[in-house]
């Protein structure tokens, strides 16, 4: 049974040179596998059963999505202004009008499908028992094509309608140069690929992802592929590149990672959630995640364009808490929404403070460590963690 959807707070975690990932929570305890940016402020999640909500506004609050049928979704991917996929089990999901209605596809694929890739009119999805179907009408129609292994594929790139890449399961690796046939690919090691990704910046260079740790790096438009540090012990499970060239790589346990030189260097990122993160997407400036329990963290539009100035401190007390908290920033202005979040950016509970109040009450909160977000007015936002006691 889901969980009733809240209206939630935007967590923002201060964003200094170094840009950190914020923690939006979503009101929801769904796994969300998928994940799309549709603008600056829009973006849509989905998941387990179906789940899919979607955010207007960057993720201040959140509105169920309705069509998606009752099957997990683990992808998306926008084929123009209006049209975009969503890969579900058994079938394609196809909207028409930026998300707001869709179309249930039935595919001729063994069953779950996976992913996408997709080059002009010319897409494939890949899945189970080594499942790849073809359409080259932007997903209105799908034919079924030979890859050669039984092995589940979890991931697909196409460098054009005829030369693609897919991978899956125990390493195994299939590719076309003809858009009909498939072969074999050598990958090494004998880790899930959990996803592929190739630099707009530089499109001979690639990655792959592996649910192990293993990180696969090409410098030959996937001809070759060898092992390379991605500076973590973390499972591996989606990559989004931007139009710059920075690559993300998500992970087990809340975790990322960031490589600005190609994927040849990487740096373990700091982040606010331990739930598994299952997919990644960026667009523009923006970098958004999603994963276990609802779990969704946006990177905001400050990659690589813009730094902040530390904020204006934000003062609790007593610490650690028992019964009531007080809180005081002198810029400030009611009234201010006051949002608790646990250490996995779950909402926990809500407060609204009037003209001259600053004191909530904590004796509701089981004992532990919490996060809290203080909004004024003027959506300026101040950023505290606290424990309780009792």
């Amino acid at each position: 049974m889901r969980t009733p959807l809240l209206t939630p707070i935007l967590l923002l975690i201060h964003v200094t040179s170094s840009a950190q990932w914020t923690a939006i929570p979503t009101g929801t305890n769904d796994e969300l596998e998928a994940v799309i940016i549709l603008d600056d402020d829009h973006y849509l999640v989905a998941g387990e059963g179906g789940a899919a909500f979607r955010t207007l506004d960057a993720g201040a609050t959140w509105a169920p999505v309705n069509g998606l049928g009752n099957e997990t979704i683990r992808d998306f991917i926008r084929l123009d202004a209006q049209t975009i996929l969503g890969a579900s089990d058994g079938y394609v999901l196809r909207s028409t009008d930026n998300g707001d209605s869709w179309t249930l596809i039935t595919v001729p694929i063994p069953d779950d499908v996976h992913a996408f890739a997709r080059s002009g009119n010319v897409v494939i999805a890949v899945g189970r028992d080594g499942g790849i179907v073809r359409s080259e009408d932007l997903g209105m129609t799908w034919s079924a094509q030979a890859s050669g292994t039984t092995e589940r594929l979890f991931c697909a790139w196409a460098f054009d309608a005829s030369n693609m890449i897919a991978a899956g399961r125990d390493g195994v690796g299939v590719r076309t140069t003809n858009g009909l046939t498939w072969g074999p690919i050598v990958l090494p090691g004998y880790d899930d690929r959990d996803d592929i990704r190739f630099f707009p910046t530089a499109p001979n260079v690639g990655l792959m992802a592996g649910e192990d740790g293993d990180l696969l790096r090409s410098t030959d438009g996937g001809a070759t592929w060898a092992m390379t540090n991605p500076g973590t012990a973390m499972g591996l499970t989606a990559i989004a590149i931007t139009d710059a060239g920075e690559a993300f790589i998500t992970g087990t346990t809340g975790s990322a990672i960031r490589s600005t030189d190609l994927g040849q260097t990487w740096t373990v990122m700091s982040s606010p959630v331990s739930a598994s993160l299952n997919n990644i997407d960026a667009r523009g400036g923006v970098v958004v995640a999603c994963g276990d329990d609802g779990t969704v963290l946006n990177l905001g539009a400050t990659v690589g364009v813009q730094e902040r100035s530390p904020a204006p401190e934000l003062v609790l007390w007593p610490l650690p808490a028992t019964d009531v908290l007080n809180l005081h920033a002198d810029d400030l202005v009611g009234p201010v929404s006051i949002g608790v979040f646990g250490l996995n950016g779950r909402a926990v509970a809500h407060h609204i403070l009037h003209s001259g109040e600053r004191t909530i009450d904590t004796s509701v909160l089981p004992a532990g460590q919490y996060q809290l977000l203080a909004r004024d007015m003027h959506q300026r936002s101040r950023f505290s963690r606290f424990t309780v006691v009792h």
